[in-house]
């Protein structure tokens, strides 16, 4: 039973203008993000998952080969999540930049309230609960971006609750699972990690119904069903533009040696910077320690599972923290009553327990207001409505998302554009995407963000930082001009050999052009 079903009596000791937690913590990161919006923007891929939902919806086709390397044109691809795609366009569509990040925002927001309200169905004091959900906001902070992994976080939430849920005896939603997965293999590759969930389940209760000295009736019938899920969640996944392809990807993704070593988000975590994150594994690990009620055989798989992969590659510690801090939650009261038994002076560990249940006491009965979710439902219907009407309130400008100028070569990329700058790229494959949005099919791109596994990446790093027979791949590809950040090795080597001149240079970005008879014009006027 939810803390909130328990306690109902403190009603009316609450003020009745005063919004419940859940309201808070919507409006806190709401808001926060909204007035950040741009950061959601520092990832270049935006760009072209927003262009590859326009061909679909343009073209009523699913992609098969990948149109913007000058590189491998045609190349082989499935887009796993072209329908993530698919929305940001159609937000795109409708309300800009605006539409994308509120899609965004929105759906890492109503993540944190899905978490906030699941801790308090599992019987969390609401104080401890906020708390909590605020530390594993704070974690998923690290990927804040408009991508299509962000629907990863609802569904990563909902399989665990509903599993979690059917476990301890509540209602039984596992006819859910199938119809998500169809959902989410068509979001984001993270759909693989709601089938190891499911998995988790089945072989912990196949391994109790033997082993366990209770209910082995009991865990046999849930692990038959369970195994039943799996396999129609198996079924379901199939249920996608590329068949049985995509159950392999996630595999290939995480396998590639090469991909794990060379992009950010997928080395391990470094903890020199990732604070929220150690806080969250020293706050977790120490109730777990203390409290007398251990994990189960489930919680404990589940944590290990998440551990490695959060501890492998940092993007799965936002994962991580949406489904560890329920269970440490539900496990503080008991470690602070074991600490409050070990004291020599309890007294004052004994007054600061009391308010918190009062305090928890008192917020369950906020919780309880039937009409909780009413301004949740508004301040979306009121943002919505102001990015729809080109962000403006009455004819003042309230609303304005742009790609961050500090990380996204915006000008030098309007530089290339107005000069008409002909030929081969050489780009920063961050930007690629970005580079896509603005100026495809004008221009394409050396590579951008979805390279993963194609061979060139190899003679993009060789070129980069200027190592031995660099010239030879710049020939290779006939590249005639370069964009890239000011501090990249290619620039100085590039500049040193006088065959190269420098048009464009600013905070974020660098353009360099062949010092060739095509583009002396250009170099005449602008060289650096």
């Amino acid at each position: 039973m939810s803390f909130s079903g328990r306690l109902g009596a403190a009603d009316g000791r609450i003020p009745r203008m005063l919004p419940p937690i859940s309201v808070i913590l919507f409006l806190m990161f709401f808001l926060f993000m909204l007035l950040h919006g741009s950061w959601l923007l520092i990832d270049g891929d935006t760009g072209w998952h927003i262009i590859n939902g326009e061909r679909t919806l343009a073209t009523h086709a699913f992609p098969h080969a990948y149109p913007y390397y000058y590189t491998m044109s045609g190349a082989h691809w499935q887009d796993f999540e072209w329908l993530s795609e698919v929305l940001m366009a159609l937000f795109y569509k409708a309300m800009g930049l605006n539409g994308v990040v509120l899609l965004t925002i929105s759906v890492i927001t109503l993540t944190i309230v899905s978490l906030y309200r699941f801790m308090l169905h599992r019987g969390v004091n609401p104080v401890s609960a906020a708390i909590f959900t605020i530390l594993a906001a704070m974690v998923t902070a690290i990927h804040w971006l408009a991508r299509p992994h962000i629907f990863s976080f609802p569904m990563t939430l909902a399989f665990f609750a509903i599993l979690d849920t059917y476990q301890r005896g509540g209602k039984d939603r596992l006819l859910l699972l199938p119809l998500l997965t169809i959902l989410w293999v068509n979001l984001h590759g993270g759909y693989i990690l709601g089938i190891f969930f499911i998995a988790v389940y089945a072989g912990g209760n196949q391994l109790l119904s033997v082993i366990s000295t209770g209910d082995r009736r009991g865990y046999r019938t849930k692990a038959v069903k369970l195994w039943l899920i799996l396999a129609l969640c198996v079924a379901a996944a199939c249920i996608n533009p590329y068949g049985t392809g995509l159950l392999t990807l996630p595999f290939r993704l995480v396998g590639n040696k090469f991909l794990v070593n060379h992009i950010w988000e997928f080395q391990s975590p470094n903890f020199h910077y990732e604070l929220p994150a150690e806080l969250m594994l020293l706050v977790s690990g120490a109730i777990f320690v203390i409290a007398e009620k251990k994990p189960d055989l489930f919680e404990g798989a589940i944590i290990l599972l998440l551990a490695h992969m959060s501890l492998f590659a940092m993007r799965f510690l936002p994962l991580f923290a949406l489904v560890v801090t329920p269970i440490a939650a539900a496990r503080l009261e008991d470690a602070l009553s074991r600490i409050r038994a070990g004291a020599r002076d309890s007294k004052i560990l004994e007054r600061m327990g009391q308010r918190l249940k009062k305090a928890g006491e008192n917020m369950a009965a906020l919780e309880m207001r039937p009409a909780w979710r009413l301004p949740i439902i508004a301040c979306l219907a009121i943002t919505f409505a102001i990015a729809a009407n080109g962000g403006k309130v009455m004819n003042t400008k309230v609303m304005n998302m742009r790609f961050n100028t500090k990380v996204v070569p915006v000008n030098a990329v309007n530089f290339v554009l107005d000069n008409n700058i002909k030929g081969n790229m050489l780009n920063d494959f961050g930007w690629g995407g970005y580079i896509d949005y603005r100026a495809y099919p004008r221009y394409k791109v050396f590579l951008d963000g979805n390279w993963y596994g194609l061979p060139m990446m190899r003679d993009y790093l060789k070129m980069m930082d200027g190592r031995s027979g660099y010239e030879k791949l710049l020939e290779k590809y006939n590249v005639n001009w370069v964009i890239v950040y000011p501090r990249e090795p290619i620039v100085h080597v590039l500049l040193a050999t006088g065959k190269w001149k420098m048009v464009y240079k600013d905070k974020t970005a660098v353009v360099i052009l062949k010092d060739v008879p095509e583009n002396q014009e250009i170099i005449r006027k602008y060289i650096i």
